[in-house]
């Protein structure tokens, strides 16, 4: 063979493993990197080198495995290590914590309240805890505000009660404003008052969702005569036929405002005396935007 085609013929495989080499070289990165995910220490710089490549499918599903987790801890642990990631890491949490809190909301069906069409749309199971809110308050700047999200979001200190129970709770405290700043955040709205009331009937025609035996009612709600004075973690009492826990006590929560200046909420709460102020004959509004121990809210969706 004359040495001009050898030449020739090296240069072209040369060519060929230089084109390869830089072809594989990003899916090794990756690889590797991706690989030492599950090491606690040597997560932090994997995931910086993933984000860095652009490789975000890999960090989004080691850490939406992660954020399933039933341990609250283990929660708050998966939103830390993503906002220390700048602002890639706070766009995956943002879509990891959208997607969760879309599993959260129950679908209510078209029909009527009284003689006002309400359309179909998805409505949170959950009054917002202090967990969740912690997540949007650390995710946007500037914070909320003055909102007590961690030490903790409005609800006293009680005995017995540590900070990692506390994230269960309503988050309480919080102003129309800033409830509606969450839920802009999120691409969700807070429901009318109509949307509420309907929601919260779930088709009944009674007093309350389980019709009008008020004897009944701690089965449902926390009120004054069950709560001990506190609110409790969500959804520990009975949710109505569609699925909606603590619409008729726990916390009040904010609705969507009017044509008005006038902020409305609805429902009871832990404080709550009297049957009426747990039932659906009792709609409230205040006239400034200020904010109470009594009041939280939750989300609509269409």
């Amino acid at each position: 063979m004359k040495l001009p085609l050898k030449l020739a013929i090296l240069v072209i495989v040369i060519f060929s493993l230089l084109i390869l080499g830089m072809t594989l070289w990003r899916p090794v990165r990756v690889w590797h990197y991706a690989a030492r995910l599950d090491d606690d220490k040597t997560r932090a710089e994997a995931v910086k080198k993933l984000l860095a490549l652009n490789a975000t499918e890999p960090v989004f599903k080691y850490y939406t495995e992660r954020y399933s987790s039933k341990d609250v801890k283990e929660r708050v642990k998966v939103v830390d290590e993503l906002l220390e990631c700048g602002d890639k890491g706070k766009r995956i949490m943002y879509d990891i914590f959208r997607n969760r809190c879309m599993k959260e909301q129950v679908r209510i069906p078209a029909g009527k309240l009284g003689n006002i069409g309400i359309k179909k749309l998805y409505m949170d199971k959950y009054e917002v805890t202090v967990e969740k809110y912690y997540v949007f308050s650390t995710s946007i700047e500037p914070s909320p505000s003055d909102v007590e999200v961690v030490s903790p979001a409005g609800i006293p200190i009680m005995d017995n009660i540590s900070l990692t129970d506390v994230y269960s709770f309503p988050v309480r405290r919080i102003s129309w404003h800033d409830a509606k700043a969450y839920a802009d955040w999120l691409g969700m709205r807070l429901p009318t008052e109509d949307e509420w009331e309907y929601a919260a009937r779930a088709r009944s025609t009674g007093k309350f969702c389980f019709g009008d035996n008020g004897s009944l009612l701690g089965e449902y709600a926390w009120n004054k005569n069950n709560s001990g004075g506190k609110p409790h973690p969500v959804g520990l009492k009975k949710p109505n036929r569609w699925g909606l826990y603590d619409m008729h006590g726990n916390v009040e929560e904010w609705c969507a405002r009017g044509d008005n200046a006038l902020f409305p909420y609805r429902g009871g709460c832990y404080s709550s005396t009297k049957l009426i102020h747990c039932s659906f004959d009792i709609a409230r509004r205040i006239a400034i935007d200020s904010t109470s121990y009594r009041i939280g809210f939750r989300l609509a969706r269409d």
